[in-house]
């Protein structure tokens, strides 16, 4: 009987995941048939939100978290191009500015946070926290604040902004001037399993070693520092 139930709540966990990554499929090619702005964000965030405030059961489990974290710090690296850190360290002097102000208006938008709702103090500061809202989330979860009122201010956040900027550039017909120069433009199998193999590595042993946003920051890095050295091994 233990065995037969073990192996029914398993096919049910497996059955909500399925769902889940579905309801997200769909939401995707939905918004890219109806041409919105980040269809593969937008679409399955509204439709998984919607599901969930509607009590369905779905399920997303913590290492396919970890997973989504490696691909986006890998891909972000490969923008780290000669060039682009070459304006980086022009701009160096506001870059650090920014940050001082992000994280000035982290605090004090906590601080408002906690009066206003009665939350505590490290909850208010990862929901406010300027910050990507996996990243924050996981932060909370590691600190002791609560991760599903931190994860619904963030998701929140960013649906109230990729819904609303994106849809007045477009309406108002407005396009960036400076010329884009792109980064790394050819796929490769192999040099797919070796980057994608050494990032997990690094993400992995960060993490192991508790550091903060361990599958970000490690294949990020790694990442910054093969396509800042010219290895072009593959593009995602």
């Amino acid at each position: 009987f233990l065995l037969r139930d073990l192996v029914v709540n398993h096919l049910k966990s497996a059955a909500r995941v399925a769902a889940t990554l579905v309801a997200g499929l769909i939401g995707a090619e939905v918004c890219v048939w109806l041409k919105t702005p980040l269809p593969w964000m937008i679409g399955p965030l509204l439709v998984v939100a919607a599901l969930k405030m509607a009590d369905t059961p779905l399920q997303f489990p913590v290492p396919f978290r970890a997973a989504g974290q490696w691909i986006i710090g890998t891909s972000l690296g490969l923008y780290f191009t000669p060039v682009i850190n070459a304006q980086l360290a022009h701009y160096l002097p506001w870059v650090i500015v920014s940050v001082l102000f992000a994280m000035a208006a982290g605090i004090g938008g906590g601080r408002l946070l906690q009066r206003m709702t009665g939350v505590d103090s490290k909850t208010a500061f990862f929901a406010v926290a300027i910050g990507g809202s996996s990243e924050m989330a996981v932060q909370a979860e590691r600190n002791g604040g609560r991760v599903d009122l931190v994860a619904a201010a963030h998701s929140l956040r960013i649906l109230m902004v990729v819904l609303i900027i994106p849809t007045i550039f477009r309406l108002s017909d407005v396009h960036g001037t400076d010329p884009y120069t792109p980064g790394l433009g050819h796929f490769d199998l192999l040099g797919l399993i070796k980057l994608g193999g050494l990032t997990a590595l690094v993400g992995w042993f960060l993490n192991r070693y508790k550091i903060p946003n361990a599958w970000v920051i490690g294949p990020l890095l790694f990442t910054i520092a093969l396509t800042a050295a010219g290895v072009d091994w593959t593009t995602l």
